[in-house]
């Protein structure tokens, strides 16, 4: 009986630790994104992908998930630029949809702090996904809005293609670029 306590005790202290990994290594990743913000994610763009002659490869990408990009638009759009991250696929809806709600608690309320700026909290309400929906947003707010960030937009995507859900952290500049398609 003692045995199988120690052996649900490690249990846990490892699945909380690996949860902990995935929640530190997402918001390093997001502060560092979000710290190249102001410079257009330019030191952030490593190598074209051959998709698209406006999309990269992220040098910066959540460890534990998919490929991540940096794309950016033409002046005929404003320069607008993203950046995304896939975290999660799965053929499973109610799979994916955990990963999104965990996710989503761990980057609640996540303190960003960049150099020359004072600190805000990505905050953002939960709302459950629906199986109807081909793409499902969750979007987060900057609190204070602080100047150099007003267009600024977090959010993470769960979108449905070729029978797969998908789990994408995104970043990018709201007023110039929609970036539901992506």
């Amino acid at each position: 009986m003692r045995n199988l306590s120690i052996l649900a005790m490690c249990l846990l202290v490892m699945s909380t630790h690996a949860q902990s990994v995935f929640t530190n290594q997402t918001n390093a990743a997001l502060q560092k994104v979000i710290a190249d913000y102001p410079n257009r994610f330019k030191n952030i763009i490593g190598t074209a992908t051959g998709n698209s002659s406006q999309e990269y490869n992220s040098t910066i990408r959540v460890q534990g998930g998919g490929p991540a990009y940096v794309q950016l638009k033409s002046a005929n759009n404003g320069g607008a630029y993203s950046w995304r991250s896939e975290l999660y696929q799965n053929e499973s809806f109610v799979e994916c949809s955990q990963q999104l709600k965990q996710v989503f608690q761990h980057i609640k309320n996540t303190i960003i702090r960049i150099e020359g700026y004072p600190p805000f909290i990505l905050s953002g309400v939960y709302d459950s996904p629906s199986s109807d929906k081909v793409n499902f947003m969750l979007p987060f707010q900057l609190l204070p809005n602080t100047n150099g960030f007003q267009q600024l937009k977090v959010d993470l995507l769960m979108e449905h293609s070729s029978g797969v859900w998908k789990l994408w952290l995104r970043v990018y500049d709201g007023q110039t670029i929609d970036i539901a398609s992506n």
